[in-house]
């Protein structure tokens, strides 16, 4: 196998899907590749900036690579349609997607799960919560935050946005709101969040997306409004609670290497 890896070279998804990925597998990981003549290429995100004129072939993964926020109000059809003529006009021969339901969607039989970070030593709950995280950009919270802090304000919590360690949190949520909301969010968006939380072994409350229902365990919480939101905490205020959770999470917990294998074994099936 002779893969070259490429993409713009700028986003967190070309750090996990591109660099991680691409050298977890043996792969040449090129940003914005010029020279890419009788390569099997795999494409993460775009191809913006690399030039892919003599490729053998074209692998696309096509992970997070509509325009934002605008693109999260196009509708399920229009998504569909764009990402077909880019892949037309790249001459993408296959297409990776970043959930099953995107798959589905773009008629693809392949799709790949981000995989998570390593924490040598997974949070175990403690008596009484003290600290609550987000993980992500503070404005994709829109009316969350305002409900987070709060909640959190009443029950004599923290919240915290992006710590620096999310076994330091005693529960963690994944929330997104409008114009940072739309089909291709709740449906595309990949399970990263999530993924993270279950190696961390950190509770988590969630907005259904696709990507975070599709790699459940059955230990989350998934809410869509303030009542939701509200009971979930109360929920997971005992320690009992939050000591299964954290166990049946832990139970799928994905790191680079299985990645890697999965990623290997979507390769060898397309016969590279």
């Amino acid at each position: 196998m002779s893969i070259l890896v490429t993409g713009k070279g700028s986003s967190g998804s070309w750090q996990i899907r591109g660099v991680q990925l691409g050298n977890a597998i043996g792969a040449d990981v090129i940003p914005t590749a010029q020279n890419v003549r009788g390569r099997d290429v795999l494409v993460v995100k775009k191809d913006n900036g690399c030039v892919l004129t003599g490729a053998k072939s074209i692998i696309w993964d096509v992970v997070d690579c509509w325009p934002q926020p605008e693109g999260n109000l196009q509708s399920r059809e229009q998504h569909i349609s764009n990402i077909h003529k880019i892949a037309k006009r790249m001459r993408a021969e296959y297409l990776i997607a970043a959930t099953k339901q995107m798959a589905k969607d773009l008629d693809t039989p392949y799709y790949l799960y981000h995989h998570g970070r390593h924490y040598q030593k997974p949070h175990v709950a403690p008596e009484h919560v003290h600290r609550v995280g987000y993980e992500g950009s503070e404005m994709f919270l829109g009316k969350w935050k305002y409900l987070m802090e709060q909640e959190c304000l009443i029950r004599g919590w923290d919240f915290v946005i992006n710590p620096t360690d999310l076994t330091t949190c005693d529960i963690l949520v994944a929330f997104r709101d409008y114009p940072y909301k739309g089909y291709a969010t709740d449906n595309w968006k990949s399970n990263v969040k999530l993924q993270n939380a279950q190696n961390a072994g950190v509770p988590i409350i969630c907005n259904p997306e696709a990507g975070y229902l599709e790699t459940a365990t059955g230990a989350e919480l998934f809410i869509t409004d303030k009542k939701g939101l509200t009971s979930a905490l109360d929920q997971l205020s005992g320690q009992s609670e939050r000591l299964w959770r954290s166990a049946q999470m832990q139970n799928n917990r994905y790191y680079l290497a299985d990645a890697a294998k999965d990623l290997r074994n979507i390769l060898c099936l397309m016969g590279k």
